[in-house]
């Protein structure tokens, strides 16, 4: 009841619903950090800091050392009505970047709707877009035009042919030349350019055309035309970039991209995936849009599995992403020991043991062969674990893992073993105690554990 009255009252900028509003946007912006308001005294004192330069150009997003700050403001004169950080030790400059993007809107919505009980339903509408707009701001495109590109895309996304809804890739260039020179004859020209919004909602044989992940379309993002169809480019026919693509099957695309283009994806099941061509990457699930940096669950695996060589460990994060794309739930140990495995899965070295025809077979086959990663990740997503070496080889698969002894839980802390909501998170949390574990959840979050502590989560 109290945040109920707190809302309807006062100025926005200096509502405490205001940075609550503001750090659950963060949550899917930086989900593996946690935002913190500064007190008045430090703000204040950051404020003075600066020089009188600074202060004028009003930062929205700054990283300074430890920290990323945040800045909210109220009117124009006033010093910062919040400031809020995160820790930005992962953080690189597309991040930052975002950030700042994001923070931008943010204060121009408080500025739109500065009373919290007079504009309250103006706020609640400026919300519901904000990522999308951020996201507009960020690609080399007017803004504009890509908010209507991507309601558009959204929408179309709920269209069906033959009963079923389709899958869409759309390419928005800004140096459509050499696009048309990389595709070659894979590029196949309309007679006419037409408008995105009239070819996406429109034009159902083009959509049924598109539809399967074969074709895309085409178009020019100065203009905002759709100029014809291409070949979606399969994994590896262009020079492929060092981040990583949300699916396999988008790593074409994302080496065929410029810095200046934008791509638009939905697989089908009402998710959205934008790519820009400075590396951002956003994902619409259920509704909400996350930002994407998954060079930071490649720090953190090279960090807390450091003797894993460089090929291996992209091999199974390209694992892991798919698996998380496609909303197959899963469990990848990295075992500390090979040699200890028993304690982890009681039945290891069992000849009966339960399904022992898929664990025989599949004992030893590695990750880095992309014909074996085929049918890994295929048993990875039945019930049980993946017990993998530090080389990327099986030792077991679709096994349960065993709770660890209380001497073990005692010397990382724990008194006793714990229970969650979920089955995976329980046996992901039990297998941390024996390597690095990921998990990923049947509707596509990843969490990393080691020793009984979640270290990351996207």
């Amino acid at each position: 009841m109290s945040r109920n009255l707190n809302v309807i009252k006062g100025n926005r900028s200096t509502n405490t619903s205001t940075i609550e509003d503001l750090g659950r946007s963060f949550s899917y912006i930086f989900p593996h950090l946690k935002m913190d308001q500064i007190d008045k005294v430090e703000v204040n004192s950051i404020w003075d800091s600066f020089s009188e330069k600074k202060k004028r150009e009003r930062p929205k997003a700054m990283k300074d050392g430890m920290y990323l700050y945040l800045f909210v403001y109220g009117d124009e004169e006033s010093t910062p009505a919040a400031i809020c950080r995160v820790d930005s030790g992962l953080l690189d400059t597309v991040d930052i970047s975002f950030a700042q993007n994001f923070m931008k809107i943010f204060n121009e919505d408080i500025r739109r709707a500065p009373s919290c009980h007079k504009n309250h339903e103006l706020w609640q509408v400026l919300r519901q877009t904000q990522f999308q707009r951020a996201i507009a701001r960020l690609s080399w495109f007017n803004p504009l035009h890509v908010s209507k590109w991507i309601r558009a895309f959204e929408s179309a996304q709920f269209y069906t042919y033959e009963g079923r809804r389709v899958s869409l890739y759309v390419l928005m260039s800004g140096n459509i030349s050499e696009v048309k020179k990389r595709l070659g004859i894979k590029y196949i020209a309309f007679r006419s350019s037409k408008d995105f919004q009239e070819v996406i909602h429109g034009e159902k044989w083009i959509r049924s055309v598109i539809e399967g992940k074969r074709a895309m379309l085409l178009g020019n993002g100065k203009s905002g035309t759709i100029l014809g169809l291409a070949v979606v480019p399969f994994p590896g026919e262009f020079v492929e970039k060092q981040d990583y693509a949300p699916h396999y099957s988008l790593v074409g695309l994302q080496g065929l991209m410029g810095s200046r283009d934008l791509l638009l994806a939905a697989n089908g099941d009402s998710d959205t995936v934008i790519m820009l061509g400075n590396e951002s990457c956003f994902q619409r699930i259920q509704g909400k849009w996350h930002y994407r940096n998954y060079t930071h669950l490649e720090k953190i695996v090279a960090q807390s599995a450091a003797d894993m060589s460089v090929h291996v460990r992209r091999e199974l994060l390209r694992s892991i992403l798919d698996l998380s794309y496609e909303k197959k739930g899963a469990i990848f140990l990295i075992a500390n020991s090979k040699n200890k495995i028993g304690a982890v899965v009681s039945d290891h070295n069992e000849r009966n043991k339960v399904n022992h025809l898929l664990r025989g077979a599949l004992r030893g086959l590695s990750l880095s062969e992309w014909d074996q990663r085929s049918i890994i990740l295929s048993a990875a997503g039945t019930d049980g674990a993946t017990l993998l070496t530090k080389a990327g080889k099986i030792i077991d698969i679709a096994c349960m893992i065993e709770t660890p002894t209380i001497s073990l839980l005692s010397a990382y802390g724990f008194d006793r073993p714990r229970k969650f909501s979920g089955a995976r998170t329980t046996a992901a949390w039990n297998a941390s105690f024996h390597g690095l574990t990921i998990k990923v959840s049947s509707d596509g979050p990843i969490e990393i554990y080691q020793y009984g502590k979640c270290i990351y989560a996207c």
